[in-house]
């Protein structure tokens, strides 16, 4: 029975998975596609941008630094001189030395830069970075003078491609040549780019596997293209060439039977255009990235969706039969001891709001009972506890006349006795009403004495309290427990004197309590102690836990006791009150208004 339910489980939940999963999946590669086609395009485009920068730097900074060169007038006649075959002076060397020296250093800082020539019209004589002054015919590379011949006299800068072999024996390889026209005399400045080395540089650039890039010249010559993972062919070559020269951008077009995103960018300072091209590959790999997340999510959703129709199953049976166990047991007479807290779905809230409506009923009524019971407890335990100090207070009045009456009655004795049964009147007044602070002092001052009557000069307590505070309104014996405590555990186990200060202060609207003794102290292990019992309520020390629970009755958790301490210098237990005076009027009056009737 079980397994039907769950089958039938799981194929409802797999259907209402399926279709927004579906539904999601379109949405996300229709979405994921427009994003792939822009992030291919700014992917192009950033190509473009990063070699047009790095042609400007790599042409512009060689083509600038020789033009300051030959603009100086010293080092024109000093070159005139040379390539003509003149005799020069030294002062012309010096010049020469410095052209020769500046062209070197810019092939050595330069990798790609493969050698610079200075050429003057109608000279049979160049001048070159690798070997000087040389005859034209008589140099390995002369192809150079054929495009400058063919150069157009309008413009002022050309680009070619061309290959130079060194020596017979050398393999040729190919370069890049920038033509740049002199300005103050007729000749040209040739700076050939090795085209294997230039490749080197922009490798960085290439972010993507899948992305070639093609240059050429304003003649649609192709000058350089990026072959390390696309092959060119002739095919690519003119659907490159024809995307440069019709300015295509962000268009695909169908090449040896694979689709690439052609963008263009020209140059206009040599007018070189550049074509980038990526192949559809790359699109395509992202959507499958993308349909393999979806996949690994189907998948993960097919596990979720089996184990919470297992789940929900399982826990579905497990309620009813708990539900056939209650009505079991509730024929039997025999009822659970509360009923079931959770409300997870339809099973639970029949078993809260229907079955165990009766058992509610029971149940309250039992607590019922025993709550009138506990009330009654309470009520006889209070007078009991009422009862006993009144029988106290009467019985140490009746001590006291006796010991007055006797010839030779102690003054220590008498008036510790006049103490304690002042104590305990002002203990049994009200404890809703509250007394004045300078009333608290006073008895506190009588507790001391009693405690002077037992220690002698064990100990000494003076008191710091504002003025101002003698009117503001406490609750009976709220100091007395901290002082008993000092005293008890505190400087009774030291030995010498001790002392003990009592200190009240305003601030903020608060009355701050402060009670510091120089006892033995505690250590941190004894005060974590001293916190645990104020929350137990058998505790076996009842003097601070019940101080803390008053404290916390009457005014909130900021008025809770704080305690610190450090063994052997003593111990410091504070606490604050929202202060709240009364009209003046005489300690007597207060008092008197504050004796119970017995």
């Amino acid at each position: 029975m079980m397994k039907k339910f769950f089958i039938r489980r799981f194929r409802t939940y797999f259907l209402f998975m399926l279709i927004p999963s579906l539904i999601v999946l379109l949405i996300a590669v229709a979405a994921m596609d427009r994003q792939i086609q822009k992030e291919l395009k700014s992917q192009a485009e950033n190509t473009l941008a990063n070699v047009n920068t790095n042609l400007d730097y790599v042409v512009s900074n060689v083509i600038y630094q020789n033009s300051i060169i030959t603009n100086n007038s010293g080092m024109n006649i000093a070159l005139k001189k040379l390539l003509s075959g003149s005799e020069i002076n030294y002062s012309y060397a010096i010049y020469l030395r410095n052209i020769q020296t500046l062209l070197q250093s810019v092939t050595q800082s330069y990798s790609y830069v493969d050698s610079i020539y200075i050429y003057l019209d109608d000279y049979k004589k160049v001048f070159t970075s690798d070997e000087g002054v040389v005859n034209i015919e008589d140099y390995y590379d002369t192809t150079w003078k054929d495009d400058y011949a063919a150069m157009n006299a309008a413009l002022d800068n050309q680009v070619s491609a061309r290959e130079i072999k060194k020596g017979s024996s050398d393999d040729s390889y190919k370069v890049i040549s920038f033509y740049k026209r002199l300005m103050l005399q007729e000749g040209v400045i040739v700076v050939n780019i090795n085209v294997k080395n230039y490749q080197e540089t922009l490798k960085g650039i290439f972010p993507s596997d899948y992305e070639n890039l093609y240059l050429f010249n304003e003649e649609g010559e192709s000058l350089f293209s990026w072959t390390d993972n696309i092959k060119s062919s002739d095919e690519f070559l003119q659907a490159a060439g024809m995307a440069g020269k019709s300015q295509y951008n962000d268009t695909w077009m169908k090449v040896n039977d694979t689709k690439y995103l052609f963008n263009t960018r020209v140059n206009n300072s040599y007018g070189i255009t550049m074509v980038s091209m990526i192949s559809y590959e790359a699109r395509k790999t992202a959507i499958v990235r993308v349909a393999e997340g979806y996949l690994l999510i189907f998948v993960l959703n097919c596990f979720i969706v089996l184990f919470i129709s297992y789940f929900s199953t399982r826990r579905n049976f497990k309620q009813i039969r708990y539900m056939i166990h209650v009505f079991d047991d509730a024929e039997k007479g025999i009822y659970p001891t509360e009923p079931k807290r959770t409300m997870k779905d339809e099973y639970d809230v029949i078993m809260n709001n229907i079955i165990y409506l009766f058992l509610n009923t029971i149940q309250l009524n039992a607590q019922l009972k025993e709550t009138e019971f506990e009330q009654r407890l309470s009520e006889l335990t209070a007078l009991q506890l009422q009862i006993n100090p009144h029988f106290l207070y009467n019985t140490l009045q009746s001590v006291e006349l006796e010991v007055m009456k006797s010839r030779n009655p102690s003054i220590e004795t008498t008036k510790c006795i006049q103490n304690l049964s002042d104590i305990l009147k002002y203990s049994l007044g009200n404890p809703m009403s509250p007394v004045s602070l300078h009333e608290e002092i006073e008895y506190l001052k009588e507790y001391v004495e009693i405690q002077k009557y037992r220690f002698g000069d064990k100990f000494i307590v003076y008191y710091e309290i504002e003025e101002a505070l003698h009117s503001a309104l406490v609750f009976r014996l709220m100091l007395q427990p901290l002082v008993e405590n000092s005293i008890l555990h505190g400087i009774r186990k030291k030995d010498g004197r001790g002392y003990i200060k009592v200190k009240a202060f305003l601030k903020d609207g608060c009355i701050h309590f402060h009670v510091i003794d120089t006892g033995i102290g505690m250590g941190r292990e004894e005060i974590e102690e001293l916190y645990r019992r104020f929350q137990d309520k058998n505790a076996p020390s009842i003097g601070l836990r019940n101080i803390n629970s008053r404290l916390l009755l009457r005014y909130g958790e900021k008025s809770f006791l704080r305690i610190r301490s450090k063994k052997g210098r003593g111990s410091w237990i504070s606490f604050c009150i929202p202060y709240e005076a009364k009209p003046r009027q005489s300690v007597i009056e207060s008092w008197n208004s504050s004796v119970p009737e017995e």
